[in-house]
């Protein structure tokens, strides 16, 4: 037997669902009081910041908690790159063969392309750490998103960031007079397009989706 049962909570439908034993084999029975959240998200989000701030693994979160569509903007420029070229390659490696503005022009497209995609049921959204740079992109997705910015501590995120290898965006020679430079230029430009601003702290994934969270609802951004 299976009995559904719904939970009305402050900011979240909650389907409660009770199996029996004799429902299922023992050995492949979820947890009973398993619970699936419902989306009552009201609002499409974008989450932005310098690279390795936690972006999209607090977007892919937030997107699990409020069952909503999970999108980064560097996957999709990947894609759509791949389906027009027939090569596959990062976005690290797509700005290595063709520079800054290539790789710009596919992700001015991946942003059309997940802006169409709000019409259709609210998104939650990561961007890649240049995104403030791309005016056309800002613009169009402005319209479209709610943006948090996760403000980062600098030197957290260069040791973040070398830790893989210096990126094509820093030079060999002095990788962190140039991540500085980048840095402040950026983190202004995030304070200035940014509806919500999150310290980043050194803090988790977990705590900081919490509290944007908490923001939404405050917000009435989700019920």
């Amino acid at each position: 037997m299976i009995l559904l049962s719904l939970l009305n909570s402050e900011s979240v439908w909650f389907i409660r669902i009770l199996i029996s034993k004799e429902s299922l084999d023992i050995d492949h029975r979820p947890s009973l009081g398993y619970l699936y959240a419902v989306s009552k998200l009201k609002n499409s989000f974008l989450i932005t910041g310098i690279k390795h701030c936690g972006k999209s693994s607090t977007a892919r979160m937030l997107s699990n908690f409020f069952s909503a569509a999970f999108t980064d903007i560097d996957d999709t420029a990947e894609e759509i790159y791949f389906n027009e070229t027939c090569e596959r390659l990062s976005s690290r490696e797509i700005y290595k063969r063709g520079g800054r503005e290539l790789f710009m022009s596919f992700e001015l497209k991946a942003s059309k392309l997940i802006t169409l995609r709000t019409a259709e049921a609210p998104q939650i959204a990561a961007a890649g750490g240049g995104i403030c740079d791309n005016l056309p992109a800002i613009e169009i997705l402005k319209k479209n998103f709610i943006i948090f910015y996760i403000d980062e501590d600098a030197d957290i995120l260069y040791d973040r960031i070398i830790r893989k290898g210096i990126p094509a965006f820093l030079s060999a020679g002095k990788p962190y007079d140039d991540f500085m430079k980048l840095y402040d230029k950026r983190s202004t430009n995030y304070e200035k397009l940014c509806n919500i601003r999150i310290s980043g702290g050194g803090r988790s994934t977990k705590a900081i989706a919490g509290e944007i969270i908490t923001k939404l609802r405050e917000d009435g951004y989700a019920g």
